[in-house]
């Protein structure tokens, strides 16, 4: 059975002062790697990475480039077959200590637990 993330209810947390862009936060890629839905979610990744590469103008936003980590995170996940929650957690701290928003973090720390149900710990 496929798992699906769904964090509407977290849609305003997610509008936090960072535009233009909304930080993706129902992403096809994550429930790729949820279902270990290799083909899928690395097709996801390289389109993703193609399109960051081509759009140097919004690797100035905080949350663009934070995306393309986490998603990087993600795929690393995937393609080791194991989770370091250690890693993912630094990465959320680092989001938490820059934005100064628990709030914005807390779906991603829900992630991290469904990581973490789906594939072993490190």
């Amino acid at each position: 059975m496929d798992q699906t993330v769904d964090f509407g209810h977290y849609m305003e947390t997610f509008r936090y002062p960072y535009d233009p862009i909304l930080i993706n936060y129902d992403s096809p890629l994550i429930q790729a790697v949820l279902n270990k839905d290799a083909d899928r979610a690395e097709a996801i990744y390289a389109r993703q990475f193609a399109e960051y590469q081509h759009r140097p103008d919004m690797h100035i936003y905080f949350n663009y480039r934070w995306h393309m980590l986490l998603n990087a995170e993600f795929i690393k996940v995937l393609r080791e077959g194991y989770v370091i929650p250690l890693t993912i957690d630094n990465l959320l701290k680092d989001v938490e200590v820059i934005t100064g928003e628990r709030d914005f973090i807390q779906p991603y720390q829900e992630l991290l637990t469904m990581l973490k149900e789906v594939y072993p710990v490190y």
